[in-house]
């Protein structure tokens, strides 16, 4: 099936934003830097500026499965979340290749000292909740387009906060795609971490279900999830 051009544009933009998203992530965590929650932000705003308007500008897949679940855009259906899901989980895994071979080393995701798995599954799924529900609300919602001017300013601080909020509770992910880079990478590298695995990954995914269904009791009479029709 060919693809039409701009669901194709909207591919790529998931991918780069991912990707740089990512390898944000990967080159903070790995070099200790003490304002990562700030650099991890801007990142993201900027990238959502860039691309909102051509992808929605997700970069998550918890955010996409927000965005289906919270209700079914017009423009965004099952192959495009399979799809968005698929090359965000490709960029992450691309950044994350990209910083190990940068930097020689890798890190991987787990339980901060004195926290259990149950600690962790509880603040990233909270803590993703929360950005997926922002998200909706300014990005993906109907009507709402000149939310687009400070649209991606809200998210950014949104992933600030929990960043600064949980990094020493479960190591911060709230996404997937950065789940599955870190903890790929170093078990390629250091063969272990994959007993985490399901818990970094399951856990932002229950919160995109939960703020996806606060979504559809918040606006019941709105449709959110809209990705922005291209002409």
């Amino acid at each position: 099936m060919k693809l039409q051009p701009w669901r194709l544009e909207a591919y790529i933009s998931e991918f780069t934003g991912t990707f740089f998203l990512v390898f944000t992530v990967s080159l903070n965590a790995l070099q200790h830097t003490a304002h990562a929650a700030v650099s991890i932000g801007c990142m993201y705003m900027v990238m959502v500026s860039s691309t909102a308007t051509i992808s929605g500008a997700h970069f998550n897949p918890a955010v996409t499965l927000g965005v289906l679940l919270g209700k079914g855009s017009r423009h965004l259906n099952l192959r495009d979340v399979c799809i968005y899901i698929l090359v965000q989980l490709l960029g992450g895994l691309s950044a994350g290749a990209l910083s190990w071979w940068v930097v020689g080393a890798t890190y991987s995701l787990q339980p901060g000292r004195g926290y259990s798995k149950l600690d962790v599954f509880i603040v990233e799924a909270v803590f993703t909740a929360a950005l997926v529900l922002v998200f909706l609300s300014l990005g993906a919602r109907r009507g709402r387009e000149g939310h687009y001017l400070y649209f991606p300013l809200a998210v950014g601080f949104t992933l600030m906060a929990a960043c600064f909020a949980i990094g020493g509770v479960s190591g911060y992910s709230l996404n997937p795609a950065i789940a599955f880079s870190v903890i790929i990478t170093n078990w390629m590298n250091a063969g272990h971490g994959m007993q985490f695995f399901w818990l970094y990954l399951l856990s932002p995914l229950g919160g995109a279900v939960l703020s996806a269904g606060l979504a559809r009791i918040l606006w019941l009479s709105e449709t959110v999830g809209e990705v922005p029709e291209r002409t």
